[in-house]
């Protein structure tokens, strides 16, 4: 922790490694860093060296615990004895209650040298975590100037550390569930114990009850026996007449078996005949079959040769048929167009007609070209068109 803030005193606050324009550390905050996590490794390296190794077990931790083991074993046999010994030999459960004193507090013992021996275990990993850490953050350091690795490890320890949080939360809630359930324990156990007493004394009360029925079913079975030996005197009786019955039913239908036998025989002739006969008709109507087969193949073959033929005629003819239809509508076509030819020429005719009427009319009345008639007859048209002008004005 030490280091780390160390080296965030040494950064700037104003260094931001997501900044555009920082993505680097300068060459003197390089050398500080460095120099700051050099040292910090050295130092490491140093408590590792003073510290005893703790790798693999030695032979002191086997003995424990083997000694552990052993002690717990003749706890549990003391302890065993001392619920076997009777209540009225105090002395001796007063050694037994020593010795299981003395049995436990060697054992606790053991155990906290044992957890001392983990926390030691625990301590030089996170060293060699820590220093390992430290010396990839410095190799960063030197060949790009950043301290990526560091951010990632702080984040992965802080990540551990939650689900190590988690755990001890989860280990905790189990632990309060074992209390509880340790206390329900005793309860079934008290339960248990109440139940099994009062069934002794339900098993007392049916032993009593047991001796009673036994007496009882005693006179029950000497009449029960009589009973029997007198049904099975009346069962083997009417066995008897059942028997005689079933021998003259079986003779009775051995007599039909023979008639059954004999009308089978006769009915299995019959049959073979018929199945001749019907094999002599499955052959006749088979060679028909294969006859009408060929027959009916032979004119599907010419029905599909005609209907060959049939479809290239109506292509033919459909092709006729376009290529006069072509002709018709071409032919109509003309006559439209023929027919407004005419109809033009008659408008241009009539148009020229009534062009014709009125310029006549206007040379007739100008008296122009060979309408013109001299002077005199001029003045009177002259007057004939005044006085017509006049009239026409009235």
């Amino acid at each position: 922790k030490q280091t780390i803030m160390s080296v965030t005193t040494i950064i700037p606050s104003s260094t931001s490694f997501t900044h555009p324009r920082r993505e680097t550390l300068t060459p003197v905050e390089r050398e500080m860093v460095v120099t700051v996590l050099e040292d910090s490794v050295h130092q490491l390296s140093v408590l590792g060296a003073i510290m005893p190794p703790i790798g693999k077990p030695s032979a002191t931790s086997d003995s424990l615990s083997e000694a552990l083991s052993e002690i717990l074993e003749n706890q549990r046999l003391l302890e065993e004895k001392f619920h076997h010994l009777s209540v009225t030999d105090s002395k001796t459960h007063t050694n037994i209650k020593d010795d299981i004193h003395g049995l436990s507090a060697a054992a606790q013992t053991t155990n906290n040298i044992k957890t001392m021996e983990k926390n030691l275990e625990k301590l030089q990993g996170d060293r060699e975590f820590l220093q390992s850490v430290m010396t990839n953050t410095m190799h960063e350091v030197q060949e790009h100037g950043t301290i990526q690795v560091i951010q990632t490890s702080i984040e992965q320890y802080q990540s551990d550390k939650h689900d190590m949080e988690q755990a001890i939360k989860r280990k905790q809630e189990s632990q309060k569930q074992i209390h509880l359930l340790k206390k329900q324990l005793k309860e079934v156990k008290k339960e248990r114990d109440e139940k099994i007493a009062r069934l002794d004394e339900e098993i007392a009360h049916c032993k009593d009850q047991l001796q009673e029925i036994k007496a009882r079913t005693g006179l029950v079975n000497k009449y029960v026996k009589k009973q029997s030996e007198v049904r099975v005197q009346c069962n083997q009786r009417r066995h008897q007449i059942s028997l005689e019955e079933l021998e003259m039913e079986r003779d009775t239908i051995n007599q039909k078996l023979a008639e059954e036998k004999k009308a089978h025989s006769e009915v299995e002739k019959y049959l073979n005949k018929h199945i001749e006969d019907l094999n002599g008709k499955v052959d006749y109507w088979m060679a028909r079959y294969e006859e009408d087969l060929d027959r009916k193949t032979t004119e599907v073959q010419d029905l599909k040769l005609a209907k060959s033929n049939g479809l290239q005629k109506l292509d033919e003819l459909t092709q006729t048929y376009k290529e006069r239809e072509e002709v018709v509508v071409e032919h109509r076509a003309m006559k439209e167009r023929q027919r407004r030819k005419e109809e033009q020429d008659r408008k241009e005719n009539m148009t020229a007609t009534k062009l014709q009427a009125w310029w006549r009319g206007v040379m007739v009345r100008k008296g122009l070209g060979q309408y013109n008639k001299g002077k005199k007859k001029g003045k009177k048209g002259k007057k004939g068109k005044k006085g017509a002008k006049k009239g026409g004005k009235k």
